[in-house]
């Protein structure tokens, strides 16, 4: 909850782009949602967004980013997967010379 209302405070204060600022809290706050585990530990997604999404019936893939929970179905998981594989070692050279460990 204090990451999200710390992105409240950004959607407040971001003028670069007021659109894509309304648009996106726009959709947060209609497809978001206070969910709990099951009893299976599963993580429930409201099914607006999963309609929305096209993730009803399927399994989708979760990572989480800079304190960000990503969720993806298997075509984007795919391409998100090629796409990082690409030029993985130059990737991993560049940020090793900035410091990764």
């Amino acid at each position: 909850m204090a990451l999200w209302e710390e992105n409240e405070r950004f959607f407040e204060s971001f003028a670069e782009d007021r659109r894509a600022v309304e648009d996106v809290a726009f959709i947060a706050n209609d497809l978001g949602a206070d969910v709990e585990l099951d009893a299976q530990g599963r993580l429930l997604l409201p099914s607006e967004m999963r309609r929305l999404l096209g993730l009803e019936g399927q399994p989708v893939w979760l990572d989480c980013f800079r304190g960000r929970l990503n969720i993806y179905s298997k075509t984007v998981y795919e391409q998100r997967k090629q796409r990082a594989i690409e030029g993985l070692p130059e990737k991993l050279a560049t940020l090793e010379r900035s410091g990764l460990r």
